[in-house]
């Protein structure tokens, strides 16, 4: 069956590429933010002791980032599909989870090369609030498997200004 993925129907939503942390909603990954790939990762306050409802900090990627962050994508993507068709059995060595025997070497140097590329520096960030939501799809999904999301961002203004000017 065809895929039939509606991105833009809404100009207020962007593309959600990855979701790398998902608990009650999307942590971490990476989406579209005024058209152009950011990181994005939820904020979590030390004094309240969990996440605040809803509240991401993005930072821009270089496009050589995102070109090596949707290869290691891709890696997860075929090993999630083998996963989940009972193909493929974890060793138990834990930066072994999520990549093919065969992709194994190239993932881990993408983790290596990706390891500071993918921090968010508080003093350089976007702040936002995020609205999240599946995308219209005909595809048929494995149950478990995340569906595509797209996502409607709500810069937050701070003491000092708007903190999405950048």
């Amino acid at each position: 069956m065809a895929t039939r993925i509606l991105f833009g129907m809404d100009p207020s939503f962007e593309r959600v590429h990855t979701v790398n942390d998902h608990y009650d909603g999307p942590r971490s990954g990476i989406a579209d933010f005024r058209g152009a790939p950011h990181v994005y990762r939820a904020v979590f306050s030390e004094g309240a002791d969990d996440w605040e409802p809803g509240l991401f900090e993005l930072r821009p990627l270089s496009d050589t980032t995102f070109a090596l962050a949707m290869e290691n994508w891709a890696i997860w993507q075929r090993f999630e599909a083998r996963h989940r068709a009972g193909e493929v059995v974890w060793s138990g060595i834990a930066d072994e989870w999520g990549a093919l025997p065969e992709d194994l070497s190239r993932h881990r140097e993408l983790a290596v090369a990706l390891a500071h590329d993918l921090t968010i520096d508080s003093a350089n960030r976007v702040l936002a609030h995020a609205e999240f939501r599946v995308v219209d799809s005909d595809e048929e999904f494995p149950s478990g498997v995340l569906r595509p999301l797209e996502v409607r961002w709500l810069p937050v203004e701070s003491k000092t200004g708007p903190s999405n000017d950048r």
